[in-house]
C-alpha cells in the first residue's frame, strides 16, 4: 500500500483560552461540507452551512452580534498583540521592505539545519502552516485521502483542489476524542492514498499517543 502520512506535531495549533469577559467566544465551527458524496466518513455532513470560527462578518450575520464584540479563539494568533521586541527589530530594517527577499530562504533553512543538526536541503520553509500544507498536498496529489476529523479544514480544500476525494474518520466524545486504532485501520484500505493526523489536534485539543501511532504507521 502506497499510504502517505501527514502528523503535525511540532507546529500544532494552540488551543489555550484566556478567561476574558466577552460576550461571546468563537473557538471554531466544523468545516465539514454538506454533501455526503465521496466523503462517507464525515460525522458532520448533515450541516446546512459551515464556516470556520475566523470568519467574523459570517458570526456577525448569523448570530446578529456585532464583530466588535466578539473575540476571536479559532485562529493561531497571540492575543496581547506583537511584543515590543519585535517591533523594535521591525523597525530597525525597514529599509529591506524596499528589496525581494530570496524566495529559497537559503539563509534561513542553513541557520535552521545547524540548530537542528540537518542537512538544510532537509528544511521546507512556508509562510505560515497552510502553506506548507498545500505544497505537501500538491506534490502527494492523493486520490483518496482519509482525514482524522473535526480538524483544520485547510487539509479537505487542499485535497480538492488537487482533484482528490476526502474521507473521514470520525472522533467521538465518548472515546474523549481519541483515535480508536482497530476501527482506523479498517478505514485505511488500499485506495487510501494519504492520511491526515493533526496531533495535537484542532479544535478537539486531543493529542493521540506515542504507542497508537506507531500501531498505525
Amino acid at each position: 500500500m502506497n499510504l502517505s502520512i501527514i502528523e503535525w506535531i511540532i507546529f500544532g495549533f494552540d488551543l489555550t483560552y484566556f478567561s476574558l469577559p466577552y460576550k461571546i467566544r468563537i473557538d471554531y465551527f466544523y468545516p465539514y461540507p454538506s454533501s455526503k458524496e465521496g466523503n462517507e466518513f464525515n460525522p458532520m455532513s448533515t450541516i446546512k452551512q459551515s464556516y470556520h470560527g475566523s470568519d467574523i462578518e459570517i458570526i456577525e450575520k448569523v448570530y446578529n452580534i456585532p464583530k466588535e464584540e466578539i473575540i476571536n479563539f479559532s485562529g493561531n494568533v497571540n492575543p496581547l498583540g506583537v511584543s515590543k521586541t519585535v517591533k523594535e527589530e521591525l523597525a530597525a530594517h525597514l529599509d529591506l521592505i524596499s528589496t525581494y527577499p530570496d524566495r529559497n530562504y537559503t539563509t534561513l533553512r542553513q541557520k535552521i539545519g545547524t540548530y537542528v543538526d540537518t542537512n538544510p536541503k532537509n528544511i521546507i520553509v512556508g509562510n505560515g502552516a497552510t502553506e506548507l500544507i498545500s505544497i505537501l498536498i500538491q506534490n502527494l496529489k492523493p486520490t483518496h485521502a482519509l482525514i482524522i476529523g473535526p480538524t483544520y479544514s485547510e487539509y479537505e480544500r487542499e485535497i480538492r483542489l488537487e482533484g482528490g476525494n476526502v474521507h473521514y474518520y470520525a472522533l467521538t466524545e465518548s472515546l474523549d476524542f481519541q483515535i480508536h486504532v482497530p476501527d482506523l485501520l479498517q478505514q485505511i484500505t488500499t485506495s487510501i492514498g494519504l492520511l491526515v493526523i493533526c496531533n495535537p489536534n484542532n479544535p478537539t485539543s486531543s493529542a493521540f499517543s506515542q504507542k497508537d501511532l506507531i500501531q498505525i504507521l
